[in-house]
């Protein structure tokens, strides 16, 4: 589009006052502070996100490491884009602005703002952010695997150009809750028909109000393989902090409700009641998996997204920032990651300057709490 978005990254230290969420973010000391830059940093760095450090408490940066640090990132940053910056990632997350105006502002809240908070960082791959207009945008690249994020409104010809984008490369689409059922030139504006028409396959409403969460259904689908059957899905996967030193506690229930009601499509997933939340149907060259639940967690987008033909980096549910030249790695826990690179490579530390192997796809790397480690992919020779 010819613009730029540039974020106020005022992310707090170890040096700001409790009251600025100090205590609550775990800033004991500039260790914790340097990984939290380093994190956000790779964040600006992977997801063309321009940015600068704001201290709005006069001192939350005024620390020899932290200036260093700024320092190198500023070396870091002049060579990233000198590098060619064209997006290769497998996932493209599509939101819609219309929808926003059918939906309670707790169900915007909830798949707008929180979930992009809490899990879709750590899914184990990258992803780029879309409107689903963007679709019909010959310059838009194509995917693996396209997540329907809001897509609560459609008309017939935005629904195509789902679909046709789809189809170009026998692509996945993954539809949440009630994709389609709004449709402006329907003659029933809001219909589960629309959702089926949307999806394609049949879709039955449940017209009260309704927990979506469900467990993985049997059968070993290749969508399923990271999942647990004994985990239930269809919510955020970790509580998400307000900034004021509270947590949010977002709405579980929908109003209405749907499910899959289609002998031709493949079961995934099933409430308690046992009707089917989760399911999938391939149809003129597209994968579609549709789901009942507003958001899932990243465990199972993962997984959703290894069936989909994406590359994954990392099974844990660490925070992870990539591009074609570059991955990041913000520990959740202590413990041995494997990382799997897309192609042959000799991953190069950009802090330790270091190489972690010559001509490699993948490395083993034991990682502490809160760490940040971020590799510069050069080539393998």
């Amino acid at each position: 589009r010819n613009m730029i978005y540039v974020c106020e990254d005022d992310s707090r230290t170890h040096l700001c006052e409790p009251w600025m969420q100090r205590d609550a973010m775990g800033l004991y000391g500039v260790k914790e502070s340097v990984e939290t830059l380093k994190r956000d940093f790779a964040r600006d760095i992977c997801e063309d996100v321009h940015g600068w450090w704001f201290d709005m408490g006069a001192g939350w940066y005024d620390d020899p490491q932290i200036l260093a640090l700024f320092r190198r990132q500023q070396e870091i940053a002049r060579f990233a884009y000198s590098l060619d910056r064209t997006k290769r990632n497998d996932i493209a997350l599509v939101y819609d602005t219309e929808s926003v105006h059918h939906v309670s502002q707790r169900t915007s809240n909830l798949v707008l703002d929180y979930y992009r908070t809490s899990d879709l960082g750590r899914i184990g791959a990258p992803v780029d952010y879309y409107f689903h207009d963007d679709l019909a945008d010959p310059r838009m690249p194509d995917y693996r695997l396209y997540v329907m994020a809001n897509a609560y409104s459609l008309t017939a010809a935005q629904r195509e150009a789902v679909w046709a984008k789809a189809r170009r490369n026998g692509a996945t689409v993954l539809w949440l809750y009630a994709a389609g059922f709004a449709d402006p030139g329907a003659a029933k504006r809001m219909d589960a028909a629309n959702v089926s028409k949307t999806v394609g396959m049949n879709v039955a409403m449940i017209d009260k109000t309704f927990y979506p969460q469900f467990r993985v259904a049997a059968g070993g689908s290749p969508y399923l393989k990271g999942t647990f059957a004994s985990r239930t899905y269809g919510e955020l996967g970790r509580p998400v902090e307000t900034g004021v030193g509270r947590r949010l506690t977002p709405q579980r229930f929908v109003n209405p409700g749907f499910f899959v009601d289609d002998p031709e499509a493949t079961v995934l997933g099933r409430y308690a009641d046992g009707r089917a939340a989760m399911a999938l149907r391939e149809t003129n060259g597209v994968k579609s998996v549709w789901c009942g639940a507003p958001v899932v967690q990243a465990e199972m987008l993962r997984s959703v997204a290894a069936g989909a033909g994406c590359h994954v980096y990392l099974d844990s549910d660490d925070v992870l920032y990539a591009t074609a030249d570059y991955v990041a790695v913000h520990a959740d826990g202590n413990g041995r990651r494997t990382i799997r690179f897309p192609r042959a490579c000799t991953p190069c530390e950009v802090y330790e300057n270091r190489a972690y192997g010559k001509g490699v796809k993948s490395i083993d790397v034991e990682m502490r709490h809160g760490q940040t480690l971020m590799w510069r992919m050069d080539p393998a020779k």
